[in-house]
């Protein structure tokens, strides 16, 4: 019995290990008045990366990614209550700037950071 629970032990520890070497590449973005939450993600460049944003406002938003990420275009904007998922292939590794494109809104806070790890 001590030999099957080490064993099963052993195997537990594999398969954590396995499982943790996979990179999520996703993340969800809620978009309010007037920040932007989380305040920071991560993508791996050269893989699918599927960004869901969700606008948790009262007011329309939306989210603006500098061009040397992606040329895919995110919605132009989400109504409140509103959801968009846009899957894209980050093109370099390196920190950049996202922000809500709507007047005033990055003024007011609506900003973030996208860190790309190189694959």
């Amino acid at each position: 019995m001590t030999r099957n629970l080490a064993l099963a032990g052993v195997l537990f520890v594999l398969v954590m290990a396995i499982a943790g070497c996979g990179q999520r590449n996703s993340a969800t973005v809620k978009l309010s008045e007037f920040e932007i939450k989380p305040s920071g993600v991560s993508a791996v460049a050269g893989k699918p990366f599927t960004l869901t944003l969700i606008n948790d406002g009262r007011v329309r938003h939306n989210l603006r990614l500098e061009s040397t990420v992606t040329d895919i275009p995110l919605p132009v904007a989400l109504a409140p209550g509103e959801k968009a998922t846009v899957t894209f292939i980050p093109k370099t590794a390196g920190t950049f700037t996202y922000w809500c494109g709507i007047p005033g809104h990055e003024r007011a806070g609506m900003v973030g950071t996208l860190t790309i790890e190189a694959s």
